[in-house]
């Protein structure tokens, strides 16, 4: 019964990280993807008392505690579900790094208000491209944690 119960967490984690990049991607990314500075500007003036991390940051470090707890409860079960649980948790990781390694610097410049034309407009370029790449891999977390439900043999 419990392992049912992560199962279904890491659904609903990822689940909720797609949804909350759905929401970037259509609400929030269009008013500051031109890569002008008047357009940041007024977006950073927008988010002067939180951000986007405040909703991301805990469901990320969420995803990866119940994806490693899902591993741990299926690992003596071997075959698919194993290999699925598994898949779940580097891809939870593969996240988390990606922030700390791609975005955190990115949006820092973004927040900082000092902004120089071509710079901005290529880093806003290379902001779009990662994103769109973490939008697929995230969904293809949300998939392969519902086929690691759907696998599960009680």
């Amino acid at each position: 019964m419990i392992t049912i119960i992560f199962l279904w967490s890491v659904v609903l984690l990822y689940s909720f990280h797609f949804a909350g990049h759905l929401h970037n991607i259509v609400s929030n990314v269009p008013n500051w993807s031109s890569g002008k500075a008047e357009d940041m500007t007024r977006y950073s003036n927008f988010y002067h008392k939180g951000n986007n991390a405040h909703f991301f940051a805990p469901v990320i470090f969420a995803s990866i505690i119940a994806s490693l707890v899902t591993l741990i409860l299926v690992w003596n079960t071997g075959g698919v579900t194993r290999s699925l649980a598994a898949a779940d948790l580097l891809i939870a990781v593969a996240v988390l790094i990606s922030v700390f390694t791609i975005f955190r610097s990115i949006n820092d410049y973004f927040a900082s208000g000092q902004y120089e034309e071509n710079k901005l407009k290529q880093l806003v370029r290379k902001w779009l491209l990662f994103n769109n790449i973490r939008f697929v891999v995230i969904l293809a977390g949300l998939v392969i944690s519902i086929w690691a439900l759907n696998s599960y043999k009680v």
